[in-house]
């Protein structure tokens, strides 16, 4: 059996001057900003989320057709104004994104 709330002490009052709250002897070293990482990271994102709606597109165009939704003509009529514009947004993100890597580092 656990002692209940009476038999907890009271909290032991510390003396102010006893306390340490001077600063660390040295300051923790400062990074500067360094915008380059921030801006892969993005360019990688941003490539990564151009080829998942690439797929995707892709995707939905075989199950639309599998399921029997549009016919054959249709999902050609639909891919050949869907897909000209995303291949380009992909090809040129994914050039971008490697081109802008530099090599030999």
């Amino acid at each position: 059996m656990s002692p209940g709330p009476a038999a907890v002490g009271k909290p032991e009052l510390v003396d102010v001057e006893e306390v340490d709250v001077s600063l660390p002897a040295k300051p923790a070293k400062e990074v500067p900003y360094d915008p380059e990482l921030s801006r892969d990271k993005v360019r990688g994102w941003l490539a990564l989320a151009l080829v998942v709606l690439l797929v995707a597109v892709i995707v939905a165009a075989w199950v639309t057709l599998w399921v029997g939704v549009v016919n054959e003509p249709e999902i050609k009529d639909l891919l050949g104004v869907l897909l000209p514009p995303v291949v380009a947004l992909v090809g040129s993100a994914l050039g971008f994104y490697f081109g802008g890597k530099p090599t030999g580092k």
